[in-house]
């Protein structure tokens, strides 16, 4: 990619210092033209779950993997991602393979049992309530705005994940003045099966309620 944006650079006899430079200060000799700074890190997250952004997933992805390797690489970042799991939140991580940052391969690995494994943890930060308000919401936001259910709205708080063959959900459920953490993945679907995996999903949740 890099050689790719000098070769274009070249074109129109523009040189370019491939090292990258950071600096707070911009040198006495030069004029600032524009300055852009991105949404903070919550308003980037909501909008990565609430409409299953990949583009967004990757780029934190790599993000992460700079702040923690010095490499903003998806192998960087999968890696670091991993460390932490295992680390911070002391999940066993053998099980699982990350291909990506943001599941679109089918050579990730990832069990019903680990995802609820880990949403535990995010349910018992100090910051959950926050954290939960960036999923999606059934029958009323984001990939969950058009699931329709009067003993589902409003009480789902969840991430889809809908690939060719695959229907997921998983998050939690408010319920009987309960919480309940959930994981439904459905695989090697054909096309005429995804409704009846879209159907199983909200079947499960509503016996619970």
């Amino acid at each position: 990619m890099q050689q790719a944006v000098l070769a274009e650079l070249a074109q129109l006899k523009i040189s370019l210092d491939t090292q990258i430079k950071t600096t707070n200060k911009l040198p006495d000799n030069l004029t600032l033209l524009a300055k852009h700074k991105s949404a903070d890190l919550t308003q980037l997250l909501k909008h990565m779950f609430v409409t299953s952004d990949n583009l967004y997933a990757q780029t934190i992805t790599r993000t992460i993997g700079y702040y923690y390797n010095q490499v903003g690489s998806i192998v960087s970042g999968k890696n670091a991602i991993i460390k932490i799991l295992k680390t911070k939140l002391n999940l066993d991580t053998d099980s699982i393979q990350l291909e990506d940052g943001a599941g679109m391969s089918e050579n990730n690995l990832l069990s019903a049992n680990f995802i609820v494994s880990l949403l535990q943890k995010i349910s018992q930060n100090k910051n959950f309530e926050l954290l939960k308000c960036l999923l999606p919401i059934y029958g009323e936001t984001g990939t969950l705005k058009n699931r329709s259910s009067k003993l589902l709205k409003g009480k789902v708080f969840a991430k889809t994940g809908t690939e060719t063959t695959v229907v997921a959900l998983s998050g939690y459920l408010y319920a009987n003045n309960k919480q309940y953490i959930f994981s439904i993945l459905v695989n090697n679907l054909k096309n005429l099966q995804k409704s009846s995996a879209l159907a199983l999903e909200k079947d499960l949740l509503e016996s619970i309620c």
